[in-house]
C-alpha cells in the first residue's frame, strides 16, 4: 500500500497563547491595614482550531477536519491483498502532514479475510514504509467498526518522525488516518484533534 511521508524543509511551528491576569492593589491605611483587589476581566479562551476546515467526501464517506483544505490523488494499483483503488485526500505541512488514504477491495475479497490479520498487515506496512519502531498500539472502534491506533517513530532522508495513525475496515473500504510530524515538533493536542474529528457518513 502507498502511504505518505512529510517533508521537513519547511514547517514553521505556530503556537498560541493566551493567559488571563489578576491584579491586586493595596490602599492606605485608615486605623487598620485594609486591602482591596482590582479584577481584570479574563481575556475568552482562544479556539486553536478555529482556522481548520472541514473536508466532506461524498464518494469516500466521510468527513474530517484539517488545518488546510485537502489536495486529493487517486490511483489504481495491485497488492498482495488485491487490486485496489487508492485515493489519497492530504494536508502537508512543511514537516508535518495530515492524511487520509481509502484503499477500496472487491466484495469477493474483503468476504475471505481475518479482518484482525487485515488490519495487523496494514499496520506493518505502515511502520515499514518509515522504516519504524512501534511504540504504542490499542484497539479503537468508530460507527461499529472494530479497528486499530498505532503510534511510532521512524525516518525519513535522514529525519527522525513521530507518526499517529488510525485504520478501519468499513465494509469493503479501508480508511488509513495519518499523522507523521518530525520529533520535537509534534502536537500531541493538534493529531488527537484530527483522528477524532474523521466520521464515517
Amino acid at each position: 500500500m502507498k502511504l505518505f511521508a512529510a517533508n521537513p524543509k519547511s514547517f514553521w511551528p505556530v503556537i498560541v497563547l493566551c493567559a488571563g491576569a489578576l491584579v491586586f492593589a493595596a490602599c492606605g491605611k485608615s486605623g487598620k491595614d485594609e486591602a482591596a483587589a482590582t479584577e481584570t476581566p479574563t481575556a475568552p479562551a482562544v479556539n486553536p482550531y478555529a482556522g481548520w476546515v472541514e473536508y466532506i467526501s461524498d464518494p469516500m464517506g466521510f468527513t474530517v477536519m484539517a488545518p488546510k483544505p485537502m489536495e486529493i490523488s487517486r490511483e489504481k494499483s495491485e497488492t498482495a491483498d488485491g487490486p485496489t483503488d487508492i485515493n489519497y485526500f492530504m494536508a502537508e505541512m512543511g514537516a508535518v502532514t495530515y492524511g487520509v488514504v481509502c484503499n477500496d477491495f472487491s466484495p469477493e475479497f474483503t468476504a475471505k479475510i481475518d479482518r484482525k490479520e487485515f488490519l495487523d498487515k496494514g499496520v506493518k506496512g505502515f511502520v515499514d514504509k518509515l522504516a519504524g519502531t512501534l511504540t504504542a498500539e490499542r484497539d479503537v472502534t468508530l460507527s461499529g467498526y472494530t479497528g486499530r491506533e498505532i503510534e511510532m517513530t521512524g525516518s525519513s532522508q535522514g529525519v527522525a518522525l513521530y507518526g499517529k495513525a488510525r485504520f478501519f475496515l468499513a465494509g469493503t473500504r479501508l480508511y488509513q488516518l495519518a499523522y507523521i510530524a518530525e520529533q520535537g515538533k509534534e502536537d500531541a493536542a493538534a493529531v488527537d484533534h484530527f483522528l477524532d474529528s474523521f466520521k464515517l457518513k
